[in-house]
C-alpha cells in the first residue's frame, strides 16, 4: 500500500552566529543549503514549510514559510518545529535542518516509511540535536507544545516521549557514512569541507 502524502519542515531560522549569519543561504556546489533540503524533501512530500524563524526568505511557488510565533523566540529549534507543525497539512510530517546537506531521500523515506509502528522516527549518531525525524503531526504538536509551554527547548526529550524508533548503529549506515550524513554545516570551514 503505498504511503499516505508527508509535509516537510525545513529548519532554516537558526542564528548561525558561528557562520556569520544565513545560514540557509550558504553555497554549496552553485545551490544554497535551503535548496538542497528543499530539493531532499520534494520527491518525498506534498507539502513543504520553510520554519523560518523571524526571517523573510524568498521561496519557490508552493513552499510556504512558517515563522516562530513571538511567546518562543529565542527556544530554537523547537519553536520552528512548533510552527512547521501547526501548518502541516499532512499526518506524516518529514523534519529536516538546512544545515544537513548530505541526508539522502533514501534515509528520509525510511524514517516516514517507519512511521507504520511509531509516532516519531529519528536518527542517534552523535549530534546533540537530532534534527531529522519523521513525525505523526498530532501527537507531535502536542509534545511539543507542552515543552515549550514548560520551558523546555530541547528537541531529543520530546522526540523521546513519543512512541519513537531509532534508526543507528548497522540500520542507519545502510544508508551510508554517518559521519557524513550528519555532517552538519556550522562554520566556514565545515561548509568548505562539504
Amino acid at each position: 500500500m503505498p504511503r499516505p502524502p508527508a509535509s516537510a519542515i525545513i529548519l532554516a531560522g537558526g542564528l548561525a552566529s558561528r557562520l556569520g549569519g544565513e545560514k540557509a543561504l550558504r553555497a554549496l556546489r552553485g545551490r544554497t543549503l535551503l535548496q538542497i533540503a528543499l530539493e531532499t524533501a520534494a520527491p518525498l512530500c506534498a507539502q513543504r514549510i520553510v520554519a523560518c524563524g523571524n526571517r523573510d526568505y524568498e521561496l519557490p511557488k508552493g513552499v510556504l514559510t512558517a515563522p516562530d510565533d513571538p511567546a518562543h523566540a529565542g527556544c530554537g529549534p523547537l519553536a520552528g518545529i512548533a510552527a512547521g507543525l501547526a501548518l502541516a497539512e499532512h499526518d506524516l510530517v518529514l523534519v529536516l535542518a538546512c544545515d544537513l546537506p548530505h541526508v539522502t531521500p533514501d534515509l528520509a523515506r525510511a524514517l516516514l516509511d517507519a512511521l507504520d509502528t511509531a509516532d516519531c522516527a529519528w536518527c542517534r549518531h552523535s549530534a546533540d540535536e537530532p534534527l531529522l525525524a519523521a513525525l505523526r503531526r498530532k501527537p507531535a504538536l502536542a509534545a511539543v507544545s507542552a515543552a515549550l509551554a514548560a520551558g523546555r527547548n530541547k528537541v531529543m526529550p520530546v522526540w523521546q516521549s513519543l512512541k519513537s524508533l531509532t534508526l543507528m548503529g548497522p540500520a542507519l549506515q545502510a544508508f551510508g557514512n554517518p559521519a557524513w550524513l550528519f555532517a552538519n554545516v556550522n562554520t566556514p570551514d565545515d561548509l568548505a569541507s562539504a
